[in-house]
């Protein structure tokens, strides 16, 4: 049960880092109450990255909807969101690490993967997310906006450390497993944060374009997960 327990601890201190990065005192307390309650279990398939606990960790995250994304809110409290507070130089910080890491997850784990498709994923994410890594960076620098960590920054590098294990079929369906539940996160944190708070145009414009690429990642991620699981 390790790895599920894992993966319920990252999605949760990703909730709390949200929740300390902006919230006001009087309202972390129900903000922790109402993240723990909204993280319960609930059925779906078997789990590709828990594959010893049949969790699956889209549902940890708080569950898939039809439109591919977690139900829970990026600050673990729906309608919460708003409270969190980023300036533009920590937007980049965190654009800039979600793309980082998801293009250094797919080079890690290409040579291990053993299906055309997930490879095929795996190569778009370091070609895709690179380029606009770099779109970014010059971008800002031309800006003058430097990157500034923040909680959420350092959450999403906590919840991506956690390697893939196993071999064979098992690689391809945890890594596509991780990749839906990093792009479920980085998706909602693009449409509850960093869009509605982002005050420079072409960091808005940068940013919008992103999340058109993560999107389209996560309904590929989440077709070649159903496939896998069906083999």
């Amino acid at each position: 049960m390790r790895m599920n327990t894992i993966v319920r601890h990252s999605v949760g201190v990703l909730a709390s880092a949200l929740i300390l990065s902006g919230c006001g005192d009087t309202n972390r307390n129900d903000m922790a109450s109402n993240t723990a309650d909204s993280m319960s279990m609930r059925g779906e398939q078997p789990g590709m990255i828990a594959m010893d606990s049949g969790v699956n960790p889209g549902v940890a995250a708080g569950g898939m909807g039809p439109d591919g994304l977690g139900r829970q809110g990026v600050g673990g409290a729906q309608g919460r969101d708003s409270e969190i507070r980023l300036t533009d130089a920590q937007i980049v910080s965190v654009a800039m690490t979600a793309n980082r890491l998801d293009s250094t997850s797919a080079a890690t784990v290409l040579n291990r993967l053993n299906t055309n498709e997930t490879r095929a994923f795996a190569q778009r994410m370091i070609a895709e997310h690179g380029a606009m890594m770099e779109s970014m960076r010059a971008a800002t620098s031309r800006l003058g906006l430097t990157p500034v960590g923040n909680n959420v920054s350092s959450t999403l590098e906590q919840m991506a450390s956690q390697r893939i294990n196993g071999t064979g079929a098992d690689v391809d369906r945890a890594y596509m497993e991780n990749e839906v539940v990093m792009h479920q996160q980085v998706l909602r944190t693009i449409d509850e944060v960093l869009l509605p708070q982002a005050t420079d145009p072409t960091l808005r414009g940068l940013v919008e374009r992103m999340r058109t690429s993560v999107a389209a990642h996560l309904e590929e991620a989440g077709a070649i997960r159903e496939r896998l699981a069906e083999r």
